[in-house]
């Protein structure tokens, strides 16, 4: 069987209300040559019910755990379900451009990059009452549309001081799979608690060649944010406020392990 060119990889966990849209989002991508890889979360019936409702489209892959995991583990377990050459995690309350995957694979073929990342906007989803409200898509406008390449110990400086100006969280790049196995065999693992949006990413930059990580200045999709994300826990707007129940289980998910190893309490 042909390796295809990308995996975006979709990790899930009772959220098949969203998780549909998203799905039907990914499929209408103008580069055809990638797999889709639900990885499910053990969730309840509804999850497989609504891949099942694609089980036509012979991109579509499916996996689930055999018990609930936590956050961290469930996408070490995803990532690595992922068969193609460049992989993509994409939340399933997220969507990326319809063009993405065409662009990347120019990108790819010309440059040869080793991790490319890109802007992305912001969506609330329907369920939303904070800020914007529901139904609401914000993004920052004056993209340039340039393939720019990142000076990496500037750009990790800058982090430091909580800049975040072109670093590659988790859901907005590309790597290949076989820098995230070089990974994981230098360390154990991919995604490492607390932040996995922002271990994984770190890690990767340690491993490429200067030059090697390029940035498109363009908007090519959004991260979602509804009710039930870790984004919406610390969330007031007046008198409404997120419901931490979510994120109370994001962290009670990681039973003992140090979840701040290098700082004093």
């Amino acid at each position: 069987m042909k390796t295809p060119r990308f995996s975006v990889v979709i990790p899930t966990c009772d959220r098949h209300y969203l998780l549909e849209h998203t799905i039907r989002a990914c499929l209408i991508s103008e580069f055809k040559d990638f797999e889709l890889v639900i990885s499910d979360n053990y969730s309840g019936p509804e999850t497989k019910q609504v891949v099942d409702c694609f089980k036509d489209d012979g991109r579509i892959k499916y996996v689930r755990t055999d018990r609930r995991l936590s956050l961290t583990e469930h996408w070490e377990f995803a990532w690595q379900r992922a068969g193609g050459d460049y992989i993509i995690m994409n939340g399933d309350d997220d969507c990326f451009s319809p063009k993405l995957l065409s662009v990347l694979d120019r990108v790819i073929r010309r440059e040869d990059p080793q991790l490319i990342s890109w802007n992305v906007g912001v969506y609330f989803h329907p369920d939303w009452n904070l800020d914007y409200g529901g139904n609401v898509y914000l993004f920052h406008s004056g993209h340039s549309d340039l393939l720019l390449k990142i000076n990496i110990p500037t750009m990790i400086l800058n982090f430091t001081r909580f800049d975040r100006s072109f670093f590659p969280e988790g859901t907005r790049m590309c790597f290949p799979r076989r820098l995230g196995e070089q990974v994981k065999t230098s360390t154990g693992m991919f995604f490492w608690p607390l932040a996995i949006d922002l271990t994984a990413p770190l890690l990767l930059l340690g491993c490429i060649d200067p030059g090697k990580y390029l940035y498109l200045d363009a908007c090519l999709g959004f991260g979602g944010r509804s009710l039930k994300s870790n984004a919406a826990a610390y969330e007031r707007t007046g008198n409404s406020k997120g419901d931490l129940t979510r994120a109370k289980e994001f962290y009670d998910q990681q039973g003992n392990v140090d979840l701040w190893p290098f700082h004093a309490y």
